[in-house]
C-alpha cells in the first residue's frame, strides 16, 4: 500500500447554499501548517455559523492510473478561543460539497490540533480532478464572539498500485508471452 498526502492549491470562503454571512478571512492561509490562519469570527448569537472554507486542487496526479483507493482522509489543523464545533464537513466533488456529512460533535481544541475525517472514497478520476477536496463550516456554541482558526488542511490517500504485468503460459506449455525467445 502507498500513501499520498497533499495540501490544497485553492482555498476560498463560499456559502454553497448554507445561508451564512460569516466569511473566512485569508482562506489561503490554510494551505500550509505555519501558524498563519484562515479565520472566521462568529457573532454573539449562539448558533451562528460560517460559510464553508473550501479546499480543492490537491493534485493527486502522481497516483498511477488503475490504482485502487483504500481510504481518503481529510486532516484539518484547527483551534478556537471560545466554543466552536463543526457545522458541516463534506467532501467536495466537481467543486461542490457533496456526500456524507462528516462533522464531529466535539468542541474545537484551544491549541492547534489536527482532526481527521474519513471521507467517502471517490473514483480515481474524481480524486485527480482539480474540483476534488473538502469543505468545513464552523458553528458558535458559546463564548464572546469566538474565532474559528484553521492553520492547515491536507488530504491523505492510501492506495494500492496496480500490479505489474504478468506473464502467462499457453495451455500447451508454450513460451511465456513477453519471453524474448518467442520473437
Amino acid at each position: 500500500m502507498a500513501t499520498s498526502t497533499k495540501s490544497p492549491g485553492t482555498l476560498v470562503s463560499s456559502d454553497e447554499g448554507l445561508g451564512s454571512t460569516i466569511v473566512w478571512s485569508n482562506p489561503t492561509n490554510a494551505a500550509s501548517s505555519n501558524d498563519t490562519y484562515a479565520t472566521a469570527i462568529c457573532s454573539l448569537i449562539n448558533g451562528s455559523f460560517t460559510e464553508y472554507l473550501k479546499a480543492t486542487n490537491f493534485d493527486f496526479s502522481g497516483i498511477p492510473s488503475g490504482s485502487t483507493l483504500n481510504s481518503v482522509k481529510a486532516r484539518i489543523e484547527k483551534k478556537t478561543n471560545g466554543t466552536i464545533v463543526d457545522h458541516s464537513v463534506k467532501e467536495v466533488i466537481g467543486g461542490s460539497p457533496t456526500g456524507t456529512e462528516e462533522k464531529s460533535g466535539s468542541n474545537w481544541p484551544a491549541s492547534d490540533t489536527y482532526i481527521e475525517y474519513d471521507l467517502d472514497i471517490p473514483t480515481l478520476s474524481q480524486l485527480k480532478d482539480s474540483g476534488f477536496g473538502v469543505a468545513i463550516a464552523a458553528i458558535r456554541g458559546g463564548g464572546v464572539s469566538p474565532t474559528a482558526s484553521i492553520d492547515h488542511i491536507e488530504i491523505v490517500v492510501d492506495y494500492t498500485e496496480p500490479s505489474a504485468g504478468t506473464t502467462t503460459r499457453s495451455p500447451s506449455g508454450g513460451v511465456a508471452i513477453g519471453d524474448p525467445s518467442f520473437y
